[in-house]
């Protein structure tokens, strides 16, 4: 039983990692963070809540 779900998982994420590849061959190396944002330093992790309500409610700075 051990052995069928260390397997399982083994293929589970060979499978992921073949798929990340492929989308990354494909989309190339995106990230939501390339881009300069609306918070603190120009980044979105950093995004305050009066940030991020502004940027839901389409009042972006």
């Amino acid at each position: 039983m051990a052995v069928a779900c260390g397997t399982a998982i083994a293929a589970v994420l060979g499978g992921m990692y073949i798929m990340g590849r492929d989308v990354k061959t494909k989309e190339g190396q995106s990230t939501v963070y390339s881009n300069q944002g609306n918070g603190l330093n120009g980044g979105d992790k950093a995004m305050t809540s009066s940030d991020v309500s502004a940027a839901v409610s389409g009042r972006g700075k």
